[in-house]
């Protein structure tokens, strides 16, 4: 109870805005990317026009103009990144309290000529690295995207996924909490990126679409500790990846002031000709199919100082009882549980109650269910039985104060229904450049 009540007064004290409608990293590229240009412009336009001052006393005269100052802004290389700093203390007593550098990731983006562009994303995770750490550096995104026209755009490499609200646009300014949701954490296996080829583009003034063929998941990867997450350790990472199985996947965005309705899906084999495993596990899932469908549908609406956003998300694996069975032939495994469907969903609001200069102070709270053994397969004529702590509901409330629009500080308890050993007190700090 006092690290409740302890929370309760930071989160008074505590703050920041979340932007209703986050912009993809793309179209916050366009921003930057406008603003540079202009601003190289302006500085060419001021070189010639000094230039041309000098040559009119006399002086010998410079080449600038606003030509080069396009071709260097045609030849531009960005770096950004953004990263969180993490503080859990959990009311249980018998669980470990944390200080974690979650993730701090550094962006590099290069602008080849007003047509072709590289983008990417490198994390580092947990601060260190190595065989008595837990930390990882993962490349999330590594990517070359073409601009044919508005309508059509050719992206490849390894991407984003483009389900949920949080896969594209995980930034810690973007979100309220100090932690990812449950729903994009377990249902959509958020951050999930993937290795292939897209088309992307704006269908209308108001529409936009991305669909395209990739990598997809191994289902060999799961095991017992994958029952309370179905699609986390079966993302392969674009790590030598299994690819006897590819994934499509295809989105559609509505957009206008105040208002985006989204909805995804992915769909891919996942057996992948049985990769993994012993001989005997790997013989058994090449009869599988073990298709993964991942979909989902989200809103986010501002009304003024109210920012409000809903996410449903449900996934399924065919063969479940098959895959089950093969993987249980790992004597390691031997509680794995296949799900044949699972899902999730979330509301939050959260109002902007100051705001004054850079400042802005916003509390705001979520209720998020999960059942990740939404419907389980059954052995020898025999269902399977659903594992504790495998569907839950979860009350979030805190608040955000930004100091900067690209700097937050957050604060939050978080409230388990069943599982009260989660039940946390959280502070974090993030920022993104």
């Amino acid at each position: 109870m006092h690290k409740f009540i302890h929370g309760a007064v930071l989160l008074a004290a505590l703050t920041a805005l979340t932007p209703a409608l986050p912009a993809s990293l793309d179209e916050k590229l366009e921003i930057l990317q406008k603003e540079l240009d202009e601003l190289k412009a302006e500085i060419a336009r001021l070189k010639s026009q000094k230039a041309g001052d000098r040559a009119s006393g006399g002086a010998a005269s410079s080449n600038v103009s606003s030509g080069t100052a396009e071709t260097a802004s045609a030849g531009a290389t960005t770096i950004g990144g953004y990263g969180e700093l993490h503080y859990n203390n959990f009311s249980d007593s018998a669980v470990k309290d944390e200080i974690d550098l979650h993730r701090f990731v550094l962006y590099f983006g290069h602008r080849f000529n007003d047509r072709l562009r590289f983008h990417s994303e490198v994390e580092y995770e947990h601060s260190v690295t190595g065989p008595n750490n837990s930390g990882e550096v993962e490349l999330e995104q590594a990517y070359i995207d073409y601009r044919f026209n508005d309508f059509a755009n050719l992206r490849a490499g390894v991407m984003l996924m483009p389900l949920g609200i949080l896969n594209e646009t995980h930034e810690p300014p973007t979100f309220f909490g100090v932690e990812r949701n449950q729903v994009e954490t377990r249902i959509i296996p958020t951050t999930w990126w993937e290795g292939g080829f897209a088309l992307h583009g704006n269908l209308s003034e108001k529409f936009s679409y991305d669909a395209g063929i990739t990598s997809g998941f191994d289902i060999s990867r799961f095991n017992n500790g994958s029952n309370s997450a179905p699609l986390r350790r079966s993302r392969q990472k674009v790590n030598e990846a299994a690819a006897n199985d590819l994934g499509l996947f295809g989105a559609l965005r509505f957009r206008q002031p105040g208002l985006q309705i989204g909805a995804g899906v992915f769909s891919g084999g996942a057996a992948q000709s049985g990769t993994r495993g012993s001989s005997a596990v790997r013989a058994a899932l090449k009869s599988t199919d073990a298709t993964v469908t991942l979909f989902d549908v989200h809103t986010l609406v501002n009304i003024g100082r109210l920012d409000l956003r809903a996410l449903y998300a449900r996934g399924s694996i065919s063969d479940a009882g098959q895959v089950t069975a093969a993987l249980r032939l790992d004597s390691a495994n031997t509680n794995v549980k296949v799900p044949k469907s699972f899902d999730g969903w979330y509301a939050e609001a959260g109002y902007h109650v100051w705001q004054k200069g850079d400042f802005d102070l916003a509390p705001f709270v979520r209720y998020e269910q999960f059942d990740t053994q939404k419907s389980l397969p059954s052995l020898g004529g025999t269902a399977l039985a659903r594992d504790a702590n495998t569907k839950d509901n979860i009350t979030t409330f805190g608040i955000n104060f930004k100091l900067n629009p690209q700097v937050v500080l957050k604060a939050d308890y978080a409230d388990w229904d069943k599982d009260d050993a989660r039940d946390a007190f959280n502070v974090g700090v993030g920022y993104q450049f």
